[in-house]
């Protein structure tokens, strides 16, 4: 009993650390694809 309550709490606490990562994944693409956008922006600035 004591270990499947251990383990059921293991695995909550995987799939909220899951959640999480997805979050900041998008939170990461999203700072990326807007950096890159900028930079973009100063080249065509630049060769223009």
């Amino acid at each position: 009993m004591e270990s499947q309550n251990s383990s059921n709490r293991f695995f909550q606490s995987k799939i909220s650390l899951s959640s999480n990562r997805k979050e900041s994944l998008i939170l990461i693409f999203n700072f990326c694809s807007s950096f890159s956008l900028m930079n973009s922006f100063q080249i065509f600035k630049i060769e223009g």
